[in-house]
């Protein structure tokens, strides 16, 4: 088992350089705090994985619906589309909002209590770590086969902290499903894990001249769900760690697009905090097992993502399951997609649109 992080590793996700971005023909890394201080200069983001960026533009459209208002539910359509207007003339981020924001939170990837995206009791409720190889993407872990890199259980190389984190969001939003390493919660000990609210599918984000209009134009409106005041929060904006059974309410915009992960992970850094040589990958919330032995048992609630196309299913199903995600498909041709995102919504369509291309700026 490994050993608590030591005090001298030290990386922030708000400050020390991990996110690739483009401005014409220069590319840099910044941390959060840098890219939303220049969002009005970077053209785009430049992650070199399409699901990490698909990840950080969910986070990053709820960050920015924190520092600019757009988050408030008790504004109407009129008055939300008019603000964002004026955030959209004003050119850029207000850079005391943005400092208000990230220095009231924890980022510290390391951080031995609140890790950035991570649960801490991993250390004591999984017996073994996961490894690095479990972590990164197309390397060989257990008994598999060396297909895409030349790594094994002897070649365990460290991978760099900025890359760790990219790879962080993709565990998050896009995890398989299956075995895992073991975790013991309550006493109860399970090596399963489900597949990530985003896997097997295709995110349509709406892209601007600069990632400033780019953020604002994917903020989604509130769609008058259920709301509950002063309760939607990020896992970085919790008070506490806990675990959060599949049956809660998915609040907008905090826990809709930053808070529905399946797979807890906990990253063990290299010295000073430059790699990251170990990690912990397991289950994050409840298994649907548990949820059955209830006296009431209730089905987990599909929310809307609003950067994903829908479809309309036929079969025999509760009024809640008959819409379903498209899913991605390698051998479909990318222009049969056009008529889903430019076509107005369809009360009577089989397919439906990404929400967010419903309330352009």
């Amino acid at each position: 088992m490994s050993s608590l992080p030591s005090s001298a590793a030290t990386f922030s996700a708000a400050d020390d350089p991990w996110i690739d971005t483009r401005t014409g023909p220069r590319y840099s890394q910044r941390g959060l705090r840098d890219l939303f201080l220049n969002a009005h200069t970077i053209d785009d983001l430049a992650l070199p994985h399409p699901p990490a960026a698909s990840a950080l533009l969910r986070i990053a459209t709820v960050i920015t619906a924190r520092i600019t208002g757009l988050d408030d539910p008790e504004l109407t359509a009129s008055q939300w589309n008019a603000l964002r207007r004026t955030c959209l003339k004003q050119g850029r981020f207000d850079p005391d909002t943005v400092h208000a924001y990230f220095d009231q939170h924890v980022w510290a990837v390391f951080d031995p209590v609140r890790p950035w995206l991570q649960e801490p009791a991993l250390r004591t409720q999984c017996d073994h770590s996961s490894g690095i190889n479990a972590l990164v993407p197309g390397r060989p872990a257990g008994n598999n086969l060396a297909w895409f890199s030349p790594h094994g259980h002897h070649t365990a190389e460290p991978v760099p902290t900025a890359e760790a984190l990219q790879i962080l969001l993709i565990h998050h939003y896009y995890g398989r499903s299956g075995q895992c390493t073991p975790r013991t919660v309550d006493g109860v000990t399970t090596g399963r894990q489900n597949s990530g609210p985003l896997r097997s599918s295709v995110s349509y984000h709406p892209l601007g001249r600069t990632l400033h209009e780019t953020l604002l134009a994917g903020v989604p409106a509130f769609t008058g769900d259920e709301q509950l005041p002063g309760a939607d929060a990020c896992p970085w904006e919790e008070t506490a760690l806990s675990l959060q059974p599949p049956s809660t309410l998915v609040t907008w915009p905090g826990r809709l697009l930053t808070g529905q992960s399946q797979h807890a992970i906990l990253l063990v850094p290299g010295p000073g905090g430059s790699t990251v040589t170990d990690a912990y990958l397991t289950w994050a919330t409840k298994e649907p097992e548990e949820a059955e032995e209830a006296e009431e048992p209730t089905e987990p609630e599909i929310s809307t993502d609003p950067y994903l196309s829908y479809r309309f299913i036929t079969e025999r199903k509760s009024v809640a399951r008959r819409r379903t995600k498209n899913r991605a498909d390698a051998s479909r041709a990318w222009w049969r997609e056009l008529d889903t995102l430019v076509l107005a919504p369809d009360e009577h369509g089989t397919y439906v649109r990404p929400a967010v291309f419903d309330t352009g700026p």
